[in-house]
């Protein structure tokens, strides 16, 4: 009787490894193409969504908003019909492969250049045709090789130029930067400006100062001293240099602006351009009225009311979130300069400028009060008042 020969246990171990080396490459080989797999979705993902927002603009002559982007769908009601462009806006598949974060891998919209515009950010794990790994930016002339997403803005720093830096100042970094907050689709200075060169305004109203001009209004005079069009001009509240460095520069309208000192009672409408550098650092810009107001509605309560047109608080609880130091950080220093030459201080009031005028006089701007959970829109900013500038990137 013959004797059959078992495996040997050495035997069995090499046979057991060469399964598991098999089925390891047989994982990875799977894993990978199904990170491809997800990687070509999330490209022919973006074909498709740029293909929709091509055809909402044609409709509209405008891309969408980010709150109808937020709707899911991407569709324009015309004057007859409603069409609709992209039933479902699709979602970034997942996992986040290869260098993508979490947040990266998000599809996130972004409406610029007032309508004339957009960023989608995506990002790829592998290769995927002629685009390489990482975080992309789809724009309408195609994918940009760089990161367009919200959570880069709360890490962008913005350095300060507001001359001798006071390392106690309790709304700016210690290190000289600027902080920058992403609120919706916009990206904002979490600190007032403070560039420029301190000057002394015209106070007594005896005779005159060389760099100081009068304009009568509303029979009232009004003074502007920030005259000199060869550098920018900021007036420190009681003319103390260290409230600038804490708080912020105060400027007049023009000055904001960057205009010629005439326009502080002149129409100069047609030399303000779409995002209006000014003082703003490179890459930013003087917010217009309706820049405000895109972000009054995206802190306000969709339920309640965010009259852009209106003159007085509303937009409720968008206040809250203005003096939030997570958040916008306004700080209600309630100082300014007024047109009739003498410092203003009234507690727990924020003033601001937008770059729309509202008559020769005027320019349309904000009030927030720490008493109100709403943001007023008003009209009595004369353009000689020396107020603070908040800047709003590009």
């Amino acid at each position: 009787m013959k004797t059959k020969e078992a495996f040997t246990l050495i035997e069995l171990l090499v046979v057991i490894a060469i399964i598991g080396v098999l089925a390891t490459i047989s994982v990875i080989s799977l894993s990978n193409a199904r990170a491809k797999s997800r990687d070509a979705k999330r490209a022919g993902d973006m074909k498709q969504i740029q293909t929709a927002l091509e055809l909402f603009f044609n409709d509209k002559n405008r891309y969408p908003t980010p709150e109808e982007f937020a709707l899911g769908s991407i569709f324009s009601t015309s004057t007859n019909s409603t069409s609709t462009y992209m039933r479902i806006i699709p979602t970034a598949p997942t996992p986040a492969d290869g260098p993508c974060t979490g947040d990266q891998n998000t599809v996130y919209y972004q409406q610029t250049e007032s309508g004339n515009s957009y960023t989608v950010s995506f990002c790829l794990g592998n290769t995927t045709g002629a685009l390489t790994a990482g975080p992309k930016c789809l724009t309408p002339s195609g994918v940009v090789n760089m990161d367009c997403g919200p959570w880069t803005c709360g890490q962008d720093t913005v350095q300060y130029d507001g001359g001798p830096y006071n390392s106690d100042a309790s709304i700016r970094n210690n290190d000289g930067y600027y902080r920058t907050v992403q609120i919706g689709s916009q990206c904002w200075l979490k600190d007032d400006i403070n560039a420029g060169v301190q000057i002394t305004p015209y106070i007594d109203h005896v005779g005159g100062r060389d760099n100081c001009v009068m304009t009568n209004y509303d029979s009232y005079d009004h003074w502007s001293c920030q005259q000199d069009d060869n550098q920018i001009e900021k007036y420190c509240y009681d003319n103390d240099l260290n409230n600038c460095l804490n708080v912020g520069g105060l400027y007049e309208w023009h000055e904001a602006l960057q205009l010629p000192g005439s326009c502080f009672a002149a129409d100069c409408s047609a030399q303000i351009q779409p995002k209006h550098q000014g003082i703003c650092p490179s890459g930013w810009h003087v917010p217009s009225d309706g820049e405000w107001s895109t972000l009054e509605a995206y802190l306000a309560d969709p339920s309640g009311s965010c009259d852009p047109n209106r003159i007085g608080f509303d937009c409720s609880p968008a206040g809250n979130f203005m003096r939030d130091p997570n958040e916008m950080n306004i700080i209600y220093d309630g100082v300014y300069y007024s047109y009739d030459n003498s410092y203003r201080y009234s507690y727990g009031t924020y003033y601001t400028f937008t770059t729309d005028q509202y008559n020769l006089n005027r320019s349309y701007g904000r009030l927030i009060h720490e008493s109100s959970d709403g943001i007023y829109r008003w009209t009595t900013a004369h353009k000689a008042d020396g107020i603070s500038i908040r800047c709003l990137k590009d």
